[in-house]
């Protein structure tokens, strides 16, 4: 994931600390992994209004990369057959990032996240081609930090759905666990409107959503 810090696109900061690197290995739960930075846009900010004037705090490398060591043997990731040495492993770790426009917002999405109530993230389709990122895929593993910047979860992709918005049904509003069906039209809505505004283009009911379904492979308890 790159660093946007307060850009155009997502108005807060989210961290990157490695170059873009992919590759596939093994399988969890039958499920192949794509190790690799996520050059992402508001799939990673959800669209609450700015509840405080904290700043999410940016994780620390050590912390991140103790983290992922811990993950992959705690999530039983099929990565030592691969690579030989622990430095292999830890220049794969991809990419960290927290939910949120601030502290207590990141805080509350994350154990959202950590709960296990909240599994999925949407966004605006039209705002990947105006900010020149790639759509998220299947299988990219990402590092969920709280707003305190510690880590918390190593989150990998099972699903992407791509509808326009118009047809962004109930289902998607249950697996994102942040209130009702009205509640996600109304909060994302108005959220893709100030995006795409930003962006110079218009919100239009028609465009479509990508929605991101995720599972949590490991959870660290604070």
């Amino acid at each position: 994931m790159r660093c946007l810090e307060c850009s155009p696109l997502t108005g807060c900061k989210q961290f990157s600390s490695k170059p873009i690197q992919s590759c596939t290995l093994g399988t969890v739960r039958a499920l192949k992994i794509n190790i690799r930075q996520i050059q992402t846009v508001s799939s990673m900010v959800e669209p609450h209004d700015t509840l405080g004037s904290q700043k999410i705090i940016e994780p620390r490398s050590a912390d991140l990369e103790a983290f992922w060591i811990h993950a992959i043997n705690a999530a039983k990731l099929n990565l030592a057959e691969s690579f030989s040495s622990q430095d292999d492993l830890t220049s794969l770790r991809p990419s960290s990032f927290a939910f949120g426009m601030d502290r207590e917002q990141a805080n509350r999405l994350c154990e959202l996240v950590t709960q296990g109530k909240k599994r999925a993230t949407s966004s605006y389709l039209p705002s990947y081609a105006k900010a020149g990122v790639p759509i998220p895929t299947v299988g990219d593993l990402s590092i969920l930090c709280d707003g305190d910047g510690v880590p918390r979860a190593l989150l990998c992709n099972t699903a992407i759905e791509i509808v326009p918005f118009a047809d962004v049904d109930e289902h998607v509003a249950q697996a994102e666990g942040e209130g009702s069906y009205a509640d996600w039209v109304r909060a994302h809505r108005d959220f893709f409107e100030r995006e795409i505004s930003d962006l110079g283009g218009e919100f239009d009911e028609r465009a479509e959503v990508i929605t991101e379904f995720f599972e949590t492979l490991y959870v660290f308890e604070r």
